[in-house]
């Protein structure tokens, strides 16, 4: 046995803990300021807004779950790597390499003898002695250390979304919506019932609140890919100063932390991407039945002209009140045809399914280290 299968620096490991002690701070204050006062609802009556609320709530209940789990993983690597850092001071490099080599720890099932685990003829990945800093002064920082907050990831600015809805505005102020005497008797004719309700159950609802969750979304990404980067260096730095067969399984359980957060940053730039084109999708529909309500409206007051005069049964009447009533029935089903097509805008928010779940996966397969004696 040589002192070249083990290294370890307690100073390093501390420095190292107290950079990873920022980013569960960092990531403790993003959800408590700016996930956890979120609440997405739907609205009754509102079928396709309430169907998509619902998609985002999934995503949302996950990713709390999954920054409160990871504060627990972030702060129990903290005080491990600090475990280590202070058994290393009572002991000696010669007798901390015999006790590696016989129980090495494994962090979260990773092997710490990779090579060979039978006969233990794996070599650590140790550092050659003439590159191992002196003292921990050499420590690589975090290259973005977590300053700062949820106000800076999330704030869009308090006016950004106030005219997100304002696409509803022609479909509820057209005619067809709230019609009376001749003109609700035409419609009648139509089969035309019910017209609030339909184009409520396809445009009604909060779209403002949507959109800013989908920016919310991206902000997290943001924060994701910002701590991502500045863990890159810290558990770089956890590798240079704690080397041998138990930092082995520690590196590999970092490692799978690492990819743990660039999963999350990626899926939630999909999902903020995926509720912003649903968003787009609904708006152009909106624009698309709101041409055939006004052709609609058109049709329906040519009816009620037709009504009010009694020609209904002359050739005149026809052409002015059954013509038209046969136009706009036509207009009308293709319009309740169209909103309920628009159920698939929905359901192509397989991303956005997909994502509450794998959050949840997450915290079942990426165990929080447990406290144990470690060399």
């Amino acid at each position: 046995m040589d002192d070249f299968d083990f290294w370890l620096d307690p100073d390093g490991l501390d420095n190292q803990a107290a950079a990873l002690d920022t980013w569960r701070d960092g990531i403790a204050e993003i959800a408590s300021s700016g996930l956890v006062p979120i609440v997405i609802s739907g609205l009754p009556g509102a079928s396709i807004y309430s169907s998509a609320t619902t998609v985002a709530m999934s995503v949302h209940r996950g990713l709390l779950q999954w920054t409160a789990h990871m504060q627990n993983v972030f702060d129990s690597v903290s005080v491990e790597l600090r475990s280590v850092a202070s058994e290393g001071r009572e002991l000696d490099l010669n007798r901390a390499a015999r006790f590696d080599l016989i129980d090495p720890t494994e962090y979260n099932g990773n092997d710490p003898t990779p090579g060979d685990a039978i006969n233990k003829s794996a070599k650590p990945r140790i550092t050659p002695e003439w590159d191992r800093p002196e003292d921990s002064d050499t420590m690589p920082a975090p290259k973005w250390p977590a300053v700062n907050g949820a106000g800076f990831y999330f704030d869009a600015g308090s006016s950004a979304y106030d005219e997100a809805d304002l696409f509803t505005k022609p479909l509820f102020g057209n005619i067809v919506i709230d019609p009376v005497g001749d003109l609700k008797e035409a419609l009648g004719q139509m089969g035309v019932t019910r017209a609030r309700d339909t184009i409520m159950e396809g445009f009604g609802g909060g779209w403002g609140a949507l959109r800013q969750y989908a920016f919310v979304l991206k902000g997290m990404s943001r924060f994701l890919t910002d701590m991502h980067s500045s863990l890159l260096q810290v558990f770089g730095g956890v590798q240079l100063y704690w080397q041998g067969y138990s930092a082995n399984s520690a590196v590999e359980y970092l490692n799978d932390v690492l990819d743990v957060i660039k999963e999350a940053a990626d899926g939630c730039t999909r999902v903020s991407e995926e509720i912003t084109t649903f968003c787009d999708a609904v708006v152009s529909a909106a624009e698309i039945i709101g041409g055939i309500l006004e052709d609609l409206a058109i049709d329906a007051y040519i009816a009620a002209l037709g009504i009010a005069a009694g020609k209904k049964v002359s050739v005149v009447g026809w052409l002015l009140g059954g013509g038209a009533i046969a136009s706009g029935a036509k207009k009308w089903l293709d319009i309740t045809g169209k909103i309920s097509d628009m159920q698939t805008l929905v359901d192509a928010m397989t991303t956005a399914k997909d994502l509450g779940t794998k959050f949840s996966d997450i915290t079942a397969s990426l165990h929080i280290p447990e406290m144990v004696e470690t060399s």
